[in-house]
């Protein structure tokens, strides 16, 4: 063990306290066995784990695990009798302390864990560039973990159960609430990969888009029209289907009906009242 390592080891030692881990509450989830070999491996070394910040339960005997949930499964698998704990607070009394200990153990926590105290120490006035100074990763990346916290629930809990990785969270931020639990049930019944889920969200944005048009122009001209959209997201194709001559005729009749006489300064007809 290097010296260094001996008094970060030292640091963190001074800085929690021990709690029996049976009065915890189990986190949601499951051991991630990388991050689990790594704390085996610090165990061995000191002869402890690093700590966990816990938050008091309202009216609850348990604490609640903030971040560190990996260290409570290492702990459950070495049979630790004990935990070392840090209260979390929301405004860290010490956001200097709460910043170094936080560094410590980053290499152990989940991607929600992180997001969480990354946000409490922005409220806390750190910018992004001194996080993620301190910490070593880009400022990209301390968006990318709190953005995480926007999800709805059941992504968060799949996130945290591991049901899906960061990666699909990340493709799936930008849909609605609705369409997250579509693209979570089809990623899961139809194990789909990454690029599988992007050229289906794309898919969905076309229907998402050319739906409500589409509908409009049915109604107002009595056919049947599809828009088609490159897998880009660029240029467009409109299709108009017609049943007989007399169809064409009649469309023929209501678009020219529908086009205005004046034109703009460039000479060049008005197309924002061609759709009423």
């Amino acid at each position: 063990m290097s010296k260094l390592e001996r008094r970060q080891h030292s640091f963190l030692l001074r800085a929690s306290s021990p709690l029996l881990y049976r009065n915890i509450s189990p986190p949601k989830g499951k051991p991630i066995t990388s991050i689990i070999k790594k704390l085996e491996l610090y165990h061995t070394q000191h002869h402890l784990l690093p700590p966990i910040f816990v938050q008091e339960n309202s009216g609850l005997t348990n604490k609640s695990i903030i971040a560190g949930a990996q260290i409570y499964w290492a702990a459950t698998q070495l049979n630790c009798d004990q935990i070392r704990i840090i209260p979390f607070l929301e405004t860290p009394p010490t956001p200097s302390l709460f910043l170094r200990i936080f560094y410590y153990i980053y290499s152990y926590l989940e991607p929600i864990e992180r997001g969480v105290l990354f946000q409490t120490l922005l409220k806390n006035g750190y910018t992004q560039r001194q996080l993620a100074s301190h910490i070593g990763i880009g400022r990209s990346s301390i968006s990318h973990y709190t953005n995480l916290l926007k999800l709805p629930l059941h992504l968060k809990n799949a996130l945290t159960e591991h049901t899906i990785s960061v990666s699909y969270a990340k493709e799936l931020s930008p849909l609605t609430e609705i369409e997250m639990q579509l693209a979570l049930q089809k990623i899961l019944s139809e194990n789909m990969t990454i690029p599988q889920l992007r050229k289906w969200i794309i898919e969905l944005r076309k229907t998402r888009i050319h739906t409500p048009i589409e509908d409009k122009l049915k109604k107002r001209f009595g056919t049947k029209i599809k828009i088609k959209t490159t897998p880009e997201g660029g240029k467009s194709e409109l299709s108009i289907r017609f049943e007989s001559i007399e169809q064409l005729k009649s469309f023929a009749e209501d678009l020219l009906a529908a086009l205005p006489t004046q034109q703009n300064e460039s000479g060049s007809l008005h197309t924002d009242q061609y759709i009423p």
